[in-house]
């Protein structure tokens, strides 16, 4: 009996499958479907029927191409198969069964892999708000120097020379004049304010689109083929 510990499932080109379970018949036990994902970055499994495969040492070779497995419908849970899903999956390969069985590797044999990586792809920019701007008016207080220019009235005296005083008549009425008294109000401008508030200035605010540059920095994964060598038995 040929050892399942490979985990490979080979297609009708030579293509290789990572095998991740297998699906047996409830009555006999027999390997019906193999779990299979055409790359390690594949996250959907597939499932491949086994009826007409060939069990080798390098794993199990089956009658479908890579395009026919890729082609067959997915059920939604792999551990899992439902009637109406095998179905759809036995009516699937029972077409693709029609080019005839397998047959033995010629010694021209070439084998397929497919490789996988993983590509950066924007799908596409999307309007989403990322701030909220609130626009108020607020009263602020400065202090504010001005000079006026205003006007005092001052009290000038004159003085006459006692020739002017006696030739106007008046230097024998000394003692009435000292005890006459004068009396002069002096007037000065004061200064009144008053504030009042008044436009000086208009201010719009909008909205413009500008253009910025976003880096994206990802880690992409990328699969490489590694060829393990080893001697055939001999019988």
């Amino acid at each position: 009996m040929v050892s399942l510990s490979t985990n490979q499932l080979v297609t009708s080109e030579g293509s290789r499958l990572s095998v991740a379970g297998y699906h047996r018949a409830t009555d006999t036990g027999a390997l019906e479907w193999a779990v299979v994902r055409v790359s390690r970055l594949d996250r959907k499994s597939r499932l491949v029927m086994l009826d007409g495969a060939r069990y080798a040492e390098d794993g199990i070779h089956v009658p479908y191409t890579l395009a026919g497995i890729l082609s067959a419908p997915s059920p939604r849970v792999a551990t899992e198969i439902r009637a109406d899903e095998e179905a759809a999956l036995r009516s699937h390969y029972s077409g693709l069964q029609a080019g005839g069985a397998l047959t033995a590797p010629s010694a021209t044999e070439e084998i397929t892999v497919v490789r996988s990586e993983e590509r950066l792809h924007i799908s596409r920019l999307e309007w989403r708000p990322y701030k909220r701007t609130r626009v108020r008016v607020v009263v602020r207080e400065r202090e504010v120097v001005q000079r006026v220019v205003i006007k005092v009235q001052e009290l000038v005296v004159d003085d006459d020379p006692s020739s002017v005083i006696e030739r106007l008549g008046m230097a024998g009425d000394t003692a009435s004049q000292d005890a006459a008294e004068s009396e002069l109000v002096l007037h000065r401008e004061e200064v009144t304010f008053a504030k009042r508030v008044v436009p000086y200035e208009r201010v719009r605010i909008r909205k413009e689109i500008v253009s910025d540059t976003y880096q994206v920095d990802d880690e992409l994964r990328k699969e490489r083929v590694e060829i393990e060598r080893r001697r055939a038995r001999r019988r």
